[in-house]
C-alpha cells in the first residue's frame, strides 16, 4: 500500500466501516433474501470474495484485501467466510494502528462465530491472540494459541495448527516453552504435508535453542533449515540459515566449520549488494562481515578484526541503523561494545 493511501485511512477511522456500510446498500437485495446461516450454500459468493481478500493480503495489498473483505462479510454464502472476513478486517484495521475500530470487528465476527464451524472460528481466535499480544496480555495470547493449536490439530487444519504454534513461539519469552513449541510446529507442518514451511519451523527452533545455549542442538536444527530452504529455493532464506549457523559452529568452537560458511556467506552478500545496492543487502553485507571479523579476532588478528568491524559500521549507518527502531539502535550498541573489547586487546 502506498503511503499515502495509509495516511488516508489513518485520517478517516472509520474508513472500513463506512465501507462495509456501503457494501451493505449495494448489496441490499441480496440481503434481503438471505437463506438461514444453517442453509447456506457449501460455497458462494462471500467465500470467492474472501479468497480476493486472501490474496491481496498474503501479498501486503492491505487497502485492497480490506474492500473484498468488506463485501464478503455482506455476501451471501458459507458462514465461515463471513466470520474470516471479519477477522481479516480486525487483523487489518489493527495493523493500521486502529485498536479501537478492530475489536468492532472481531465482536461482529464473534456472534456468528461457533466451535462447529472450525474455519471461521480459529480465524477469529488466532486474530484475537494477536491483539491480545499487543495489549501485554502476553498468558492470555500464549493459552489462546496453544489451545488452537490442539483444536486446529484435532479438525485437521493443520496450515493453522502450524501458525498457532509460530504465534506460541513469538509471543512465550522462555526459551524452553519455545523450543517445545516449535517442536509442535514441525509436527503440524510435517502431518500436513506443508514441506514448503518446514525451513521455517526449523529455523525458529535453531533460534529458541542458540538462546538456551543448547548450541549441539541448535546447529543441528539451522543445518536442518537450511537444507529445507534450499530444496524449496528459497535462496534469501537459505543465506540466513547459513548465517545463523555459521555464528553457531562460532560459538561452538567449530572454526572451521565456522570460516567455510562464513566465506561462501560474505561471497554470497557481495554478490547480491553488487547486483542491487539496497539497504537490506548492505544489512546482510554488514552482519557477514561482522562474522569474519569474529573469526579473525579469535584467530589473534585483532587490528584486522577491528577494521572489519569499522567496515561492518559503515554498512550499518548504510543500511539506516542510524535512524532506526530498537533494535538498530540496540545492534549499533553491541557493535561498539566489540569493538572497544577488540580494540583493547590490540593495544
Amino acid at each position: 500500500m502506498s503511503s499515502s493511501s495509509v495516511q488516508t485511512v489513518k485520517r478517516s477511522p472509520s474508513w472500513l466501516l463506512w465501507l462495509c456500510l456501503l457494501a451493505c446498500l449495494q448489496l441490499s437485495c441480496v440481503s434481503a433474501r438471505r437463506t438461514p446461516v444453517s442453509n447456506y450454500p457449501i460455497d458462494g459468493p462471500n467465500l470467492e470474495l474472501l479468497r480476493l481478500g486472501d490474496t491481496l493480503f498474503e501479498s501486503d495489498q492491505l487497502e485492497e484485501a480490506a474492500q473484498m473483505y468488506a463485501r464478503a462479510v455482506n455476501a451471501n454464502g458459507p458462514n465461515h467466510a463471513h466470520v474470516e472476513a471479519c477477522a481479516q478486517l480486525g487483523h487489518i484495521t489493527f495493523q493500521l494502528g486502529d485498536l479501537r475500530e478492530a475489536k468492532i470487528w472481531l465482536d461482529l465476527g464473534a456472534r456468528r462465530a461457533t466451535e462447529e464451524d472450525p474455519l471461521g472460528w480459529s480465524r477469529l481466535q488466532h486474530v484475537t491472540g494477536i491483539l491480545e499480544r499487543h495489549r501485554g496480555r502476553t498468558e492470555d495470547a500464549v493459552k489462546r494459541f496453544k489451545d488452537l493449536f490442539t483444536y486446529c490439530m484435532n479438525t485437521s487444519l493443520y496450515r493453522r495448527a502450524l501458525a498457532a504454534a509460530q504465534e506460541v513461539v513469538v509471543t512465550s519469552e522462555d526459551p524452553q516453552v519455545q523450543i517445545v513449541w516449535a517442536n509442535k510446529g514441525i509436527d503440524a507442518a510435517e502431518a500436513g504435508g506443508l514441506f514448503a514451511w518446514l525451513g521455517q519451523t526449523w529455523s525458529r527452533k535453531g533460534v529458541a535453542l542458540h538462546k538456551a545455549g543448547r548450541l549441539a542442538e541448535a546447529s543441528v536444527a539451522f543445518q536442518a533449515a537450511k537444507d529445507y530452504f534450499s530444496e524449496a529455493g528459497e535462496t534469501n532464506q537459505e543465506f540466513l540459515a547459513a548465517w545463523e549457523l555459521a555464528r553457531v559452529l562460532r560459538e561452538r568452537g567449530d572454526l572451521t566449520g565456522a570460516w567455510n560458511l562464513a566465506g561462501s556467506n560474505l561471497s554470497a552478500a557481495q554478490a547480491m549488494y553488487e547486483m542491487e545496492p539496497s539497504a537490506l543487502h548492505a544489512r546482510w553485507m554488514g552482519y557477514c562481515l561482522w562474522e569474519v571479523a569474529e573469526l579473525k579476532a579469535l584467530d589473534g588478528e585483532q587490528a584486522t578484526a577491528l577494521a572489519g568491524m569499522r567496515t561492518v559500521r559503515a554498512k550499518f549507518k548504510e543500511a539506516g541503523f542510524e535512524n532506526g527502531g530498537a533494535f538498530a539502535c540496540a545492534e549499533l550498541e553491541r557493535l561498539d561494545g566489540r569493538m572497544a573489547v577488540i580494540g583493547a586487546g590490540s593495544e
